[in-house]
């Protein structure tokens, strides 16, 4: 989580290391690793006893019975026993210290946003309900506001429908972090499959309108990868207008395999808004929105819960996402879309998609959500392949934090077009710049 710290250690590793590799560390809590690697990570490659050797000298766990688990601990470089013991002992105490500072301090308190410097970046994610707007670095959203002007939607399921409206809504979005358009690089997340046309108007309204220096138009299903660091993932985006099942391989986008299901947020607040006024019960929007959030979760089997739940509508409501059929809309529910997707790429990806499922947006978020997907995905794996979801706390912020990942590495500052290069060549750049 302390970008700041992983940075400079990543840094450090990369330029000492005896094998001028690029060195990667994990950051993700104890809990959280352990969920899905089972505490460590294995050391493939290694020479077992001089690397029992090293870590003894260094006073590391060391396991007889699985030599290559490393506990609680993560190293994902190469030959890590060929290190010299001091850089060892360096890397050991940088876990250490993030261990124990992960406890005790939040982003806000080291944030990572102050080591960009001037080369800060401005995030502006384009949801169908809600425009959310911060920093890259930052680990959350500065701000976020409905995606509406005069009380009117923006967007319809990822989709612009009033270019002057969404121009409205960008500058709002400066205007609520109190900086102007001109000063910085700006990340725009938007929905996958997202047309080219829509994506050459969003860059004349930046370019043309707002005169940004640098733009980058991504997928939030990129961003959902840069947040897993794990170049071959399935990440599932469920929002407010439309869910995505979308696959990369080696950090390649596979475009024909991509799911989309137009059974989303939206539609559970209407289904929950219509089985209550069928009780006799009238809510405004609102209402209805917290309604959903503080009472509605996901049923793990719902056709036996249904005779018992006395306020069926909680169970209801968000159980569309899994059987839309519940609502009578024949279509594919949200695993049947992610078996599809996964099996429409090569077979040689398969295996990697299955086991690392990322899962994002803000309807992923009711209780049971994941432990249901977990189970249902369980009755669709191949044979001798297991459905692993990548554990987050908050999917709420995957795209913020992804974009804060995104912004550190050495690649990024190469990706966004400039408003010289869209002076000169316009839409054509969009082909080779917004490829994902």
């Amino acid at each position: 989580r302390l970008h700041w710290l992983r940075t400079k250690t990543e840094k450090f590793m990369t330029t000492f290391n005896p094998h001028r590799a690029k060195a990667w560390i994990d950051t993700q809590s104890t809990a959280e690793f352990a969920q899905y690697r089972q505490g460590g990570a294995a050391l493939n490659g290694l020479n077992v006893e001089k690397t029992k050797e090293t870590m003894l000298k260094l006073g590391l766990p060391w396991d007889e019975v699985e030599p290559h688990t490393v506990d609680r601990m993560t190293w994902m470089m190469p030959m890590l026993a060929d290190y010299p013991v001091e850089i060892l002992r360096f890397l050991r105490d940088v876990c250490q210290l993030t261990e124990t500072m992960e406890e005790s301090l939040d982003w806000n308190t080291v944030s990572s946003r102050s080591e960009l410097g001037e080369d800060q970046v401005v995030v502006i994610d384009l949801g169908t309900s809600t425009i959310k707007v911060g920093w890259g670095g930052d680990p959350a959203p500065s701000f976020s506001f409905p995606s509406q002007v005069d009380g009117k939607p923006v967007l319809d399921r990822g989709v612009v429908k009033d270019w002057s409206a969404l121009e409205k809504l960008i500058s709002l979005a400066y205007e609520k972090l109190k900086t102007s358009p001109t000063a910085y690089t700006v990340i725009v997340a938007v929905a996958p499959k997202t047309p080219k046309g829509h994506k050459e108007n969003i860059a004349k309204i930046m370019f043309n309108t707002l005169k940004v220096p640098n733009l980058f138009i991504c997928t939030t299903s990129y961003l959902g990868l840069c947040w897993t660091e794990k170049l071959s993932s399935l990440v599932v985006t469920c929002g407010a207008g439309i869910c995505h099942a979308v696959p990369f391989y080696e950090g390649v986008l596979i475009s024909h395999a991509i799911g989309r299901l137009d059974v989303a947020g939206q539609d559970i607040n209407e289904t929950l808004q219509n089985e209550l006024q069928a009780k006799g019960i009238h809510l405004n929007p609102q209402e209805i929105e917290e309604e959903k959030l503080n009472c509605c979760r996901v049923s793990l089997n719902y056709e036996s819960e249904k005779t018992t739940e006395s306020k069926l509508e909680r169970i209801k409501a968000p159980e569309i996402i899994f059987s839309p059929n519940v609502i009578m809309k024949e279509t594919q529910g949200i695993c049947e879309m992610i078996r599809r997707t996964i099996g429409s790429c090569d077979v040689d990806t398969r295996r990697a998609l299955w086991e690392n499922i990322v899962v994002c947006g803000g309807t992923s978020m009711f209780k049971g959500f994941i432990e249901r997907l977990q189970e249902e995905l369980k009755t669709l794996t191949p044979e001798n392949t297991e459905a692993r979801i990548i554990p987050q706390k908050n999917r709420l912020l995957t795209v913020q934090q992804g974009a804060s990942k995104l912004v550190f590495w050495d690649e990024f500052y190469d990706m966004p077009i400039s408003a010289a290069d869209w002076e000169i060549e316009g839409a054509d750049i969009l082909d080779e710049k917004c490829l994902n």
